[in-house]
């Protein structure tokens, strides 16, 4: 427990945060339509951040333990979006952002089944380039605190990604994309 507190108390000292934001905020990323969108991260304490997405530009400041949080005005939904984030000790754009429907597919081994163990799987993974249907797995880690990250990438369902995914989640997403 001491190496933790000291660990982040030495991460959180003045000079030495740069403006980070979890995995999932990364280049092919979606966003949910027409809702506010939160994003968040970290950065020196006390600076001011400017995130910018499709014309609109929102401030916001990180607080005494670097940690900021900002949500952008609802949009439509449509891809190829750049996402800015601006602070005094770093900036970054993340790109190809799609603004559409996000749904989380948790929950026991039935939603780890995946496409390439399904019925039909050569037909199904041959035919599944879709660069609007976007996954990001987030790889396993045993933790008893929570954790402010996970490792994972955002990938569109292609023929040479889609066989890995979750078979519930494709297909649930390639019904509600045809809805």
């Amino acid at each position: 427990m001491v190496r933790r507190t000291l660990l982040f108390l030495l991460l959180t000292l003045p000079g030495m945060a740069e403006v980070t934001v979890p995995a999932f905020f990364s280049n092919g990323m979606v966003l949910q339509r027409e809702k506010p969108a939160p994003v968040w991260g970290y950065a020196e304490p006390g600076e001011t951040l400017s995130i910018t997405f499709r014309g609109q530009e929102v401030r916001t400041q990180a607080d005494e333990l670097g940690r900021w949080k900002a949500a952008l005005a609802p949009t439509s939904a449509g891809t190829g979006f750049t996402l800015r984030i601006q602070g005094q000790s770093g900036s970054f754009a993340i790109d190809d952002v799609a603004v559409g429907e996000v749904w989380v597919a948790s929950g026991q081994s039935n939603m780890e089944w995946i496409v390439r163990n399904s019925n039909d799987a050569e037909r199904e993974i041959a035919a599944s380039a879709n660069p609007q249907i976007r996954f990001f797995t987030v790889s396993k880690k045993m933790s008893y605190v929570p954790l402010d990250n996970v490792q994972g990438k955002w990938q569109s369902a292609h023929p040479q990604t889609t066989g890995d995914f979750s078979a519930v989640a494709y297909f649930f997403a390639r019904h509600l994309q045809q809805k």
